[in-house]
């Protein structure tokens, strides 16, 4: 029995050659009502001998192809590249449109995530990224720990996830601790150079009555704790004696730091992890410049935001003046 099929369907060929054929029946075969849009799959809501018809042409076509067809027109036009192509972090798809943009508020956002989520078989949540968090803190500025808002439009409702960079495993939970997936290799770059540096720092002092056995690092804003395993294992492996202080004053990412931490088989003497205000860290270490004084010590000063250096700068600045080895 013959079926019959309501349009003549393209061959492979003509789809290969400028795909001339895309926009009516391509439009058809992907099409399903978005009234409910988060219950259903794309892919799995197309009845089935459309969706076995439909199975290649829909696995070839681009996230921003299948978008087109499915948006309206308009919305279509407006795509931003990061909603398209999503930063990945971990098994965490991230995107970013403009709160003025209508798909942001549109029904059709979380048909955006589930496109992603089929068009990106790795990850497992699709989330979009707002801007940094309202006013939390006591003395009248911005979040003090410089969180985002996120709105989870598809898949798993969990924001943690495990972030590989250069061989180590990181644990990150975006809703509760700053994470910026863009820097991983500035990150290894610069625990590189710090190495680096502390190598020569001890070659230059070996003689000396003072000599020091390590150097101490101290990344005041550690996060979770990337950086400083990077210096740690770096150090580990290339035989310099680093010890590394990991600080950060969001509780949540000091508990994530020391997970970190174990996960990358380092110890409590190579990576120390705590939660202290940044000035109250650096009173601490000036109170104990044993630790540091014979063969210096390393700070590193990052903060997400730019006024964040100037006040870092103005909470070590009394230390810097007092102790030029560092």
């Amino acid at each position: 029995t013959s079926m019959l099929v309501p349009f003549s369907w393209p061959c492979p060929a003509q789809i290969c050659i400028g795909r001339l054929y895309w926009s009516a029946q391509v439009r058809w075969l992907l099409h399903f009502p978005v009234a409910q849009p988060c219950a259903v799959r794309t892919h799995s809501a197309l009845p089935s001998l459309t969706r076995r018809l439909s199975r290649r042409v829909y696995r070839k076509a681009s996230t921003l192809e299948v978008l087109q067809q499915l948006l309206p027109p308009k919305l279509a036009a407006g795509l931003p590249p990061r909603a398209t192509r999503p930063l990945i972090v971990g098994k965490i798809g991230v995107i970013c449109i403009d709160a003025a943009s209508e798909l942001r508020n549109s029904r059709y956002l979380p048909l955006l995530g589930q496109v992603l989520l089929e068009k990106n078989p790795q990850l497992k949540t699709v989330a979009l990224e707002s801007a940094l968090g309202p006013d939390h803190s006591a003395g009248g500025g911005r979040d003090p720990y410089s969180l985002r808002e996120w709105q989870i439009i598809a898949g798993a409702p969990s924001l943690r996830t495990t972030v590989i960079e250069h061989g180590r495993q990181f644990a990150v939970d975006l809703r509760s601790c700053f994470w910026n997936g863009k820097r991983g290799t500035e990150r290894y770059r610069l625990a590189t150079e710090i190495v680096e540096y502390c190598q020569v720092a001890l070659q230059a002092r070996v003689g000396s009555p003072r000599a020091s056995t390590s150097v101490l690092v101290c990344d005041l804003t550690a996060g979770v704790g990337a950086l400083a395993v990077h210096i740690a294992t770096l150090a580990a492996t290339s035989s310099v004696s680093v010890v590394v202080a990991a600080n950060d004053w969001n509780p949540a990412a000091s508990v994530l730091a020391m997970h970190n931490r174990a996960r990358n088989h380092l110890t409590e003497q190579q990576m120390q992890v705590g939660s202290l205000p940044v000035a109250d860290f650096v009173r601490m270490l000036a109170s104990q410049p044993e630790r540091w004084c014979d063969s210096g010590a390393v700070l590193i000063l990052d903060a997400p935001r730019p006024e964040g250096i100037s006040n870092l700068l103005h909470s070590v600045r009394p230390l810097l003046q007092a102790h030029t080895e560092i």
